[in-house]
């Protein structure tokens, strides 16, 4: 399966910025159960989500728009992140050369 990477940002919750993979754990359980192999990777842009396939950027937004520490059934952002990892995912791998 195709791997995806993620890579998050600090932000500050309760006065402290620093890399917290809570606001990211629905999004990772939700991948891994549909067998796409994930890299998780802290970077220093603050308070950002990106998303990347093959070496392009699939979506990216604000981390602290995702719900803390919920699962991606309950989390309407984390749902279009992984629809749009399924939509490029498709994309991506229908039209390599078989």
């Amino acid at each position: 399966m195709p791997q995806v990477v993620v890579k998050y940002g600090p932000y500050s919750a309760g006065g402290i910025i620093q890399h917290r993979i809570q606001k990211i754990f629905g999004l990772l359980k939700a991948l891994e159960a549909l067998g796409y192999e994930i890299k998780s990777v802290p970077s220093d842009e603050l308070n950002r989500l990106s998303v990347a396939m093959c070496n392009i950027e699939i979506f990216k937004c604000n981390i602290t728009n995702l719900k803390f520490n919920m699962l991606c059934q309950d989390d309407i952002l984390c749902r279009r992140i992984v629809k749009a990892v399924e939509e490029a995912s498709s994309r991506i791998y229908n039209s390599l050369p078989t």
